[in-house]
């Protein structure tokens, strides 16, 4: 496994970037890598005015950006703003995707209300329009097809073609047709939507995943896969690398006179192309996370780090500068959306209901040793000697898998909601997220008891270095340390950034807030809704 352990972050904060005044007797809140409120950038649009429009799946909003100034407003925020791929129409009226919803929306130049106009599909994707005004939408993922879309949402959506094999953004021709990526045939191909034909243009791509046209007929494809930029002669197929980058690409944009847009969703990124010189520049970029889920902090002989399961990365931070690198990436490591995430100085486990995967790196050798989907929507994992108790959400149990082959035993179905886990020796503490409860579980007398119960939505967990309990309250927005042994609790903080909104028909703990202790009493705390990680220390 290939891990890029050369790439350093510049402008991450460092630990005393910023300090958030606390009320008295709370914990103090500084910055230990910068808030930028971006999740996740997928697709991108141009209107005929050159305003920038570019979408997030993970943060449910349309973002207008200012490609001149490098800088961006949220237009329509979580929920209907949930955003894969954007178009516009001659009146300036703005269409996006809703691809785990279903649901296309469209929203009026000058409203402020977007209206659904198609539901019913999960797995809409990409969305363009023809020169006659006819709206197609293609299903990826969640499913495989090709519709045609009412743009005033009277009529249902018209199924074109069913299984195409992913048509990831497309853009259509002078010819009238479709020209655009197979996700899951690594092919450029043109369809034409009267006869339903569809032609190979070009093929042996990593991961096409979208295409378009500059005003001289030209097309230009992403790679997400090997990180390229790519002009396809649409006559012949032949390919021309325009420039070279990192896995995990994911759209593109013209504006009228133009010039090349992408974006990069594992950097919260979009970047400007000069296609003459085979050269980028950034328009905005986050802070250096992409979402900032779970959390996992250790200290080796190199000092003290903490682990950010980033849903489309890895990430390591040095608690002490705030220096941060990328260890891993999807599309170019072998991680799939890991959203927990613990370490152990012989291993890194992650996991993700998302995928329904754990996965577990031996930290020496950098190399995968374990890739198991036999926990079913797992949630958090703990890294126990040469084993990793899984919470699993789908029958509310707990399992372990011994390393290294993960051989998967139940250990108990006990509980009322997965969630967070840590322990203390053979003791374990479970978030139960749904249940608002913070649970017991003795690995010797096999036996569940509650220790708190009545909150809203207690997320991350972890052991203070007094044996107390440390967890968010994302319900309430509050930090809380818990003794264990007679259910006392105090409250740290209040008014803590995390909470992003649940996805419509997806779990509320859609995306985890994770929390962790460090031995000098400081508390970490990854936020979701910042795309941010704060430190806080006792007044």
């Amino acid at each position: 496994m290939k891990y890029c352990l050369s790439r350093f972050y510049a402008g991450i904060a460092l630990l005393l970037l910023l300090t958030i005044p606390a009320q008295a007797g709370e914990y103090v809140r500084e910055t230990l890598v910068k808030p930028a409120h971006l999740h996740i950038l997928n697709g991108l649009v141009f209107d005929r005015d050159d305003n920038l429009y570019v979408g997030s799946v993970i943060g449910q909003s349309v973002y207008k950006v200012n490609v001149a100034n490098h800088s961006y407003e949220t237009l329509i925020g979580p929920t209907d703003g949930m955003a894969d791929d954007i178009e516009t129409d001659a009146s300036g009226a703005l269409y996006w995707t809703s691809i785990m919803t279903g649901e296309i929306f469209k929203l009026d130049k000058g409203s402020t209300t977007p209206k659904v106009i198609a539901s019913g599909h999960p797995g809409f994707n990409s969305i363009a329009f023809n020169a006659q005004g006819r709206l197609f939408s293609g299903l990826v993922f969640l499913g495989d097809a090709l519709y045609e879309i009412d743009p005033q949402g009277i009529r249902q959506p018209k199924l074109v073609i069913d299984k195409p094999g992913g048509l990831n953004r497309f853009d259509f021709g002078a010819d009238g047709k479709i020209y655009g990526p197979l996700w899951f045939k690594k092919q450029i191909v043109s369809i034409d939507i009267d006869t339903k034909e569809i032609k190979v243009i070009a093929d042996g791509f990593g991961i096409p995943s979208a295409a378009n046209f500059n005003s001289r007929g030209e097309l230009f494809v992403t790679d997400t896969q090997e990180g390229q930029v790519i002009r396809v002669n649409t006559k012949t197929g032949e390919k021309t690398v325009i420039v070279d980058l990192t896995a995990g690409i994911d759209n593109l944009a013209f504006d009228s006179k133009d010039n090349l847009f992408i974006s990069r969703p594992s950097d919260n990124a979009i970047l400007r192309v000069d296609v003459a010189k085979g050269t980028t520049e950034e328009i905005i970029r986050g802070g250096g996370l992409s979402v900032s889920a779970d959390i996992s902090l250790i200290r080796d002989p190199n000092g003290e780090k903490i682990f950010v399961a980033d849903v489309l990365s890895l990430r390591e931070i040095n608690t002490e500068t705030g220096e941060m690198r990328e260890i891993a990436r999807m599309r170019t490591d072998k991680i799939e959306n890991p959203m927990y995430i613990d370490v152990s100085a012989r291993y890194l486990a992650v996991s993700s209901w998302q995928t329904n995967l754990v996965q577990v790196f031996d930290r020496k050798t950098r190399q995968m040793i374990l890739s198991s989907p036999a926990v079913k929507m797992p949630h958090d994992v703990l890294v126990m000697g040469d084993n990793v108790l899984v919470a699993s959400q789908s029958d509310k149990s707990l399992w372990r898998l011994s390393l290294p082959g993960g051989k998967a035993e139940l250990v108990c179905k006990c509980l009322e909601s997965a969630g967070s886990l840590t322990a203390k020796d053979d003791d374990i503490y479970i978030a139960e997220t749904l249940a608002g409860k913070i649970s017991h579980f003795s690995l010797v007398t096999n036996k569940r008891d509650v220790i708190a119960q009545g909150l809203d939505s207690p997320q991350g967990i972890d052991v203070m270095t007094d044996g107390r309990l440390v967890f968010a309250e994302v319900g309430t927005k509050r930090l809380i340390a818990l003794d264990s042994t007679n259910g006392k609790q105090q409250v740290l903080a209040t008014a803590i950034p995390v909470g992003l909104p649940a996805v419509k028909g997806r779990p509320e703990y859609f995306m985890p807030t994770g929390v962790t202790a460090s031995s000098d009493g400081t508390i970490y705390l990854s936020s979701n809704t910042d795309t941010a990680v704060y430190k806080y220390s006792a007044p």
